[in-house]
Formats: structure tokens, sequence, C-alpha cells
């Protein structure tokens, strides 16, 4: 497998090739934890910063039970224990789901390996339940998709019910995750390998041989009702189907059409996120472009590419300026940038134009400004405010009251480059 940064912005490679060059595998023996008189906290307000965990009665929080927790954070920390409705239950934990395509796939079936084990099987012969929580709101039922999943994982006839409130358990019995978040990154088992080979080939199973197989796919988000997440994908997508891509729309799809047409694919591309997580199922040597919609690479996306061997290239084609430390949430602005056009020219001898729209970058700008403290949308490198002022810079005057307000209501580094470049340009 490779990984190359080589269509990517050089203020971002230095930082991608230690995280990018990482062995994600880890050779450790994984088995089902037993906590007793231990209480799981979901979704609340008063605890949120530990949603999903597994705390013991004398307010310790249990490591490694959500993959996506840094539990160094809470070395040495004790919390109140909360009061909570007390069932004498024994119950099987599988943790903390976050309410998102690309995390079902990934930390939403790592503690699935158990369904398998003898010692499984047994606590559920003998009645003990399943139980999960959501990380962001409560919610009533599994979501049909992840049930899906657990289905074909040989899970079809586990019930598994949602934890809605705090509750303390007389034995919490706790899967090791096969996706471990330790050392600065994201860690996987070979139980996980088994776990999307599985996937995979039940996938297989379920679809006629006759579908139609492309050799070159685009996964495209363009589609999808997602409260303006992202502007600008349609003019990439235009490009990759003029090269020949055909274009796929995932949520068209049953989850086996488009295990298929990954598995058959010889090349894929699509966005950073949900879409670049599917690339799970290609085949072994596929090779795959993943569009940064901003200047890093999601960390699960580096076990992926291990996981599934896969000839990586990632080519920046965002400004994406108006970010927080949330930033996996967006809004993004894509666009046919100088990365996507050196990569055109060089791989399919296509020549483009810049694609950059003043008027979708201004609905952008405008959608930022709606959100929550947008004063704190100024974490992206500087650099990335310069490449703005360059590509808006010809257009520039006629907005120039419109940015000197937006410096305004900017703190920070970001602040001050607007600041300071709208004095030059009201001189």
């Amino acid at each position: 497998m490779t990984e190359s940064f080589y269509y990517c912005d050089e203020v971002t490679i230095a930082e991608e090739l230690v995280p990018s060059r990482r062995k994600r595998y880890n050779d450790v023996s994984i088995h089902v934890r037993c906590i007793d008189n231990a209480f799981i906290i979901p979704y609340s307000q008063q605890y949120a910063q530990v949603d999903g965990e597994v705390m013991t009665s004398d307010g310790q929080i249990i490591p490694e039970v959500c993959s996506g927790t840094n539990y160094s954070e809470y070395d040495g920390k004790t919390f109140d224990v909360p009061d909570q409705y007390e069932s004498g239950e024994e119950i099987i934990y599988l943790g903390a789901l976050s309410i998102c395509w690309g995390h079902y796939i990934t930390d939403g079936i790592c503690k699935l390996w158990c369904l398998s084990t003898n010692e499984f099987q047994t606590l559920i012969g003998r009645g003990v339940p399943v139980v999960f929580c959501s990380l962001y709101y409560n919610i009533n039922k599994m979501p049909t998709v992840w049930r899906h999943l657990v289905d074909l994982l040989g899970g079809a006839d586990i019930k598994i019910r949602p934890l809605n409130k705090i509750t303390k358990f007389n034995k919490v019995y706790i899967p090791t995750n096969s996706i471990q978040n330790q050392k600065g990154g994201r860690y996987y088992t070979n139980e996980f390998i088994e776990l999307v080979s599985v996937l995979k080939n039940n996938a297989l199973k379920n679809i006629s041989a006759s579908h139609k197989i492309y050799d070159k796919i685009y996964l495209s988000r363009t589609k999808l009702v997602n409260d303006h997440a992202e502007f600008g994908e349609r003019s990439l997508e235009n490009v990759f189907k003029s090269a020949g891509f055909h274009i796929l729309y995932p949520e068209q799809l049953s989850f086996e059409q488009q295990v298929y047409c990954l598995a058959n694919a010889k090349m894929v591309a699509g966005t950073m996120g949900s879409i670049s997580h599917n690339f799970m199922f290609c085949s072994p040597e596929t090779e795959v472009i993943i569009l940064r919609k901003a200047w890093y690479t999601n960390d699960f996306q580096y076990v992926i590419n291990q996981v599934a061997r896969l000839n990586c290239t990632y080519i920046d084609a965002n400004l994406s300026v108006f970010l927080n430390e949330n930033s996996n949430t967006g809004p993004f602005f894509l666009y046919i940038n100088d990365n996507v056009r050196r990569f055109f020219l060089e791989r399919f001898k296509i020549k483009l134009n810049n694609s950059f729209n003043r008027r979708l970058f201004k609905l952008y700008i405008m959608h930022c400004i709606q959100k929550p403290r947008f004063n704190d949308r100024n974490v992206a490198p500087v650099y990335y405010y310069e490449k703005m002022f360059d590509e808006l810079n010809s257009h520039l005057p006629l907005y120039k009251r419109f940015y000197r307000n937006i410096s305004l209501m900017l703190n920070g580094k970001i602040g001050l480059v607007f600041k300071s470049f709208v004095r030059t340009l009201i001189r």
C-alpha cells in the first residue's frame, strides 16, 4: 500500500508524514471485561464530558470503553457519583454510538467481534441483555443501518436496546475495542480485520453477480440533505465524470450494492469523511483518491487505508477557512484549485480551469456566520486566509464593507489578518 500527499498544500504535508507512516496494526489480545457495581452514563448535560463512559461506584472512569476517547485525560480524576436509576441486571455494553455512517463502520462495530465468542453466547444464553447508548442525544431504538451491520456480523437474533438514563448495574461486561485510541492515534487489531472481512463477504453473498461493475467510481455527497455542511462539491463531481468516473450516490444504494461496487472498482474517489471510510471495502491495491475538505487527514482514514491495503492519493481541494476546534463538522468549501488542476493534468491529461465561485464562497461565509461563536472559527493556518485573499482579489473592492464587518466579528489570528488586509484594501 502507498499514501501520497503530493497534491496537498505544502504547509500541511510535514504534519501528515509521521502519522501516515505509523504502523497502525496492534498485535494485542482482546477480551471481555467484567466490572462490578458500575454505571453507564448516556447523553447527559451534567456529565457531558463523560458521555457513553462506564464509571465505578467511587467516581472513576473505566479506561478503553469508547474507541474515540483519549483516556489519558482522565488519569487521576474522579467525578461526583451521580444520582442514578439502579438495576439489578447484568448487561453487555457495546459502547456509545456516534450517529454517523463513518462511525458506524469503525467504532460502531469495533466491539462486535464478541458476537462469535463462546463467552458472549453463554451470556446471551442465560438472558444477559445487550445495550448501547448515543453520544449525542437519546434514541429509543437501534439505528436501522447499524442494526443491518450487526445482522451481517452474525447478530441477527440478538436483541440490543438503547440506554437513555444513567443506570447502575450489578455487572457490566465490556468487549475490548478492536479499534483503539492510544499513543496519539488510532490502531486496529486482528479482530477488526476479521470484522471487515465478514461484513464484506456476507454483503457480497447477498447480491447478484450480474450487478453492474464500474472500473472508476466517484462517491458523491451532492444529493444529501446535510444542512449545508459542504459547498462546491458539484464542480469536483463534474470533473471526475469528465475523466470517465461513474458517479454514485451511496444513499441511493443498499449497503450490499455499495460493497459490490467498491470491491470491483479499480479506481475510487470521494471526499474525506464517511465517504472515504467506505473505501475499507475496496480490494487490496485499489487506487483511491481522497479530496481533503480541510487541511488535515481524519485519523480513522490511516487505519482504513492500512486495513484494506489501499494505494491512496490525497488532494487538498478546499478553502475551508471558517472551522472551529471541532473541525470535522464543517462547514467546508470545496473547489477546483491548483492542486486539483495539477492532478488532472498529470494523471488524466485534462486541463481544468479554476472553479472558485465568489458568490458561492460568500454564501459559505454567511452560513458560517450563523453558527454559534463565529469569532472562534479561526483555527486554520494563516496560509489559507492568504490564499482566500488571492482568490478574491479581483472582486474584493465590491465586498470591502462585507469583509470589513467579518473582520470585526473575529478574534485571534484571522481577525488580525482580515484587519490588516482590509486596511490595505481601503487605502
